[in-house]
């Protein structure tokens, strides 16, 4: 899959044991909370082909992650913006929890008010 305008594309290459088949198609989906079970169907209808859940599965999280940025960098980068938010909103106030975790030096992040 491929991010593009909003929309996700998806790509597939598949390889099967008589033959090999190479090939690059594309379906604009145009909501990214689409489950892969949707994708799978689609792509069966549209070419005839039964793609392995976890390819799919792994194509659709990487481009969601080209069209939204991954979780770690997202984490990482929440301080930043709720610093922003305090120091151009006089009066605000962000409270953070945290959950314990069993990694040393680790925490878990809960929530953020």
């Amino acid at each position: 899959m491929v991010a593009t305008g909003g929309y996700v594309e998806v790509g597939v290459k598949a390889t099967d044991c008589l033959r090999s088949v190479d090939w690059k198609e594309s379906t604009h989906v145009s909501d990214p909370s689409v489950t892969v079970s949707v994708l799978t169907e689609m792509i069966k209808q549209q070419y005839g082909y039964t793609v392995k859940y976890r390819r799919v599965w792994q194509v659709k999280r990487k481009a969601l992650v080209a069209v939204f940025g991954d979780w770690d960098k997202s984490y990482n980068e929440l301080p930043y913006w709720l610093s922003a938010v305090v120091h151009y909103n006089s009066g605000t106030r962000v409270d953070w929890f945290f959950l314990p975790s069993d990694v040393p030096e680790t925490t878990i992040f809960g929530r953020v008010f």
